[in-house]
């Protein structure tokens, strides 16, 4: 008699965890969501003011998982936005990049993708230096989204690639 409430009570903790709350998200994503939510509050030191590094990885990683776990979800490829801006700002070049390609080629339809592979090129012209890779990704950018807000941003950066600042700079005054 004891197993049979064993096994009912263990069958109702297991239909009880598959459950969704009242935002119609699963327990495992609104839990994780609030896990996220609370490393973003935590990621900036006021104090300091500097990026707590440890919570910003944890951060990039906890939203990197959510995607991963809930791919269908609305907020998986903004999380994931974020999640780049976050490995870019702490100087995480390679995994910044990692990001915005899996934004970018699994989240086509989304307002992101754009904006995903425009930071990409950027990252490789800016930040890395890869001049060559950052010009066909630039190119890649306008062809397809020629009316996009970066579109004319991207064809000044275009413009000037490998130009220095100094130049740049000497160019607005003629």
């Amino acid at each position: 008699m004891m197993k049979s409430y064993t096994l009912i009570l263990f069958s109702f903790l297991f239909i009880f965890s598959c459950q969704t709350d009242n935002t119609g998200q699963s327990g495992d994503s609104a839990s994780m969501l609030t896990k996220i939510d609370k490393l973003s509050n935590e990621l900036y030191n006021n104090d300091t003011k500097r990026i707590n590094l440890p919570k910003a990885q944890e951060y990039i990683a906890s939203c990197e998982k959510f995607a991963t776990e809930f791919p269908t979800e609305a907020k998986a490829p903004e999380l994931l936005f974020k999640a780049g801006e976050t490995a870019r700002s702490i100087r995480q070049f390679p995994k910044a990049i990692e990001i915005y390609n899996r934004i970018y080629d699994n989240f086509q339809q989304h307002e992101k993708a754009p904006q995903a592979l425009f930071l990409k090129a950027f990252t490789l012209d800016n930040d890395l230096k890869q001049k060559d890779a950052a010009k066909a990704l630039y190119e890649e950018f306008l062809k397809k989204y020629p009316t996009n807000d970066f579109a004319d941003d991207t064809e000044f950066l275009l413009k000037n690639l490998g130009v220095s600042d100094d130049d740049i700079i000497k160019g607005f005054g003629k």
